[in-house]
């Protein structure tokens, strides 16, 4: 089983898979503009976390999700991000 991405406060893993974002979304998602309901499908989709499990996440692990998804994917430009921990 692969090593997951990063751990809620309750012990949900979580690991990313960026091949369900598509180049348009992923662009898309990096306005300032975008709706909060686009990022929320983008980040449950990637996250394999429903919409409903992402709005009711505390700050603090909404912020694990959302960092923990920058991070993976970023660290397609920079793989030192890739080797710093999100939990």
């Amino acid at each position: 089983m692969a090593k997951s991405d990063i751990v809620l406060s309750d012990g949900t893993e979580v690991s990313f898979d960026l091949s369900k974002v598509t180049q348009k979304e992923y662009v898309e998602s990096k306005k300032r503009n975008q709706p909060d309901a686009d990022e929320m499908a983008l980040i449950s989709r990637v996250s394999g976390l429903s919409v409903e499990k992402l709005e009711s996440l505390t700050r603090e692990d909404y912020q694990r999700v959302f960092w923990g998804y920058f991070v993976k994917n970023n660290a397609f430009v920079n793989p030192h991000l890739a080797s710093e921990s999100t939990n």
